[in-house]
């Protein structure tokens, strides 16, 4: 999976980083990390509130974390 486009990432009011976008960020970020920093990373992307998510490709998500 290729990585946001910076310029194009959407914020919330209160300054956090869009739902949608933090979970592709994540994504990008296990596929690219090593094996010690990929648990954490895969932790946060459990603790995204799917009900804000638009479009989610569990598929891949559980691929990473197998």
């Amino acid at each position: 999976m290729p990585a946001p486009v910076p310029w194009s990432l959407a914020w919330h009011k209160d300054g956090e980083l869009a739902t949608q976008d933090r979970l592709d960020l994540l994504q990008s970020l296990i596929g690219t990390e090593n094996a010690a920093y990929q648990c954490s990373l895969i932790v946060a992307v459990e603790r995204l509130p799917v009900a804000e998510l638009t479009s989610t490709d569990l598929g891949s998500i559980t691929r990473l974390c197998a």
